[in-house]
Formats: C-alpha cells, sequence, structure tokens
C-alpha cells in the first residue's frame, strides 16, 4: 500500500493543489482565467529547445553515427545540401552566426526525426508520451498560477535591495 501510494501519490497530490487553487485565486480576488494559448506556445517552444538540445548532446555522444547520417542524406543528395547551405548563407547576415547555427542543427533534427517517424514504432513511442507531456502542463499552468497568487498576497520587490535600500 505504502509502494503505490508512494508510486502513484503525486496524482493526490496534484488533484488536491487543483482543488485548493480555485479558493486560493477567489480568496486573492484574481480572475480565474489562464492565457493557455501562450502558455501552450511556450510550452511547445521549450519542447522544440529541449529536443534540438537533444540532438546535439546526441551528436556529441555518437559523432560518428551522425556523420554517416549526414553523408548518408546530404552529401549524396547535392541539391538538398545546397538548399540547406543557401539557406544558411542568406540567415546569417539577419540573425547572425549563433542562432544559423542553432536554426539548422534544429531543421536538421527535426527532418531526421520526420524520417524516422516514418517507422510505426517510433510514431508509436512519441504518442506514448503525450500524456506524460500533457501532465507536464499541467503542473506548469498550476506553477504559474500559484506564482500570480504569491504575488498578489505578498509584494515581489520586498527581497529586492535596490527596491529596500
Amino acid at each position: 500500500m505504502i509502494q503505490l501510494f508512494l508510486r502513484h501519490g503525486h496524482w493526490l497530490f496534484s488533484l488536491l493543489v487543483m482543488a485548493a487553487l480555485v479558493p486560493a485565486v477567489n480568496g486573492v480576488h484574481l480572475p480565474l482565467r489562464w492565457d493557455l494559448t501562450d502558455q501552450f506556445a511556450a510550452f511547445v517552444m521549450l519542447g522544440f529547445k529541449s529536443a534540438s538540445l537533444a540532438a546535439v548532446l546526441y551528436a556529441i555522444q555518437f559523432p560518428r553515427t551522425v556523420i554517416l547520417q549526414f553523408y548518408e542524406k546530404y552529401w549524396q543528395d547535392r541539391p538538398r545540401l545546397i538548399i540547406t547551405l543557401l539557406f544558411a548563407a542568406a540567415l546569417i547576415p539577419i540573425v547572425g552566426i549563433t542562432l544559423t547555427v542553432s536554426s539548422i542543427i534544429n531543421a536538421l533534427a527535426l527532418f531526421m526525426l520526420w524520417e524516422n517517424c516514418r517507422d510505426i514504432r517510433f510514431f508509436k513511442q512519441i504518442v506514448g508520451i503525450l500524456p506524460a507531456a500533457t501532465y507536464l502542463f499541467y503542473g506548469l499552468v498550476m506553477v504559474f498560477t500559484y506564482n500570480s497568487i504569491i504575488v498578489r498576497v505578498c509584494f515581489y520587490g520586498a527581497y529586492d535591495e535596490y527596491l529596500n535600500p
């Protein structure tokens, strides 16, 4: 019983946090609404950044595999390589070298992911993480909401040395 609670207790805690949220929001006279569109957009961007970081870390851990995949997909397919290089050359003066390299790595990682999605097992794995991603999004919305409640109750600049000489 204790192991079951330790393993699945977070569901109970999440329900308690959600149940306490409405009285807490009403107690500090905040409107009970969320800007889920912006929060979801931020969550998706965080996902893309995480995926690109995972691609970079994968390239660092397995450079031979990545170089061989790049060679097979791009070096042997000259039009694809030329389009990628032209895109990078056009992007450098607009956003700079750092963001260009990051964008190219993200694009290549997404293209590789898209090519791997043709395998049905890989697609099932991606779909399998959606409940966990939804639960994480729910947790982030709760954290942001409780942050708003805390700021409403206690002035957040009270601990800033600049505002309190």
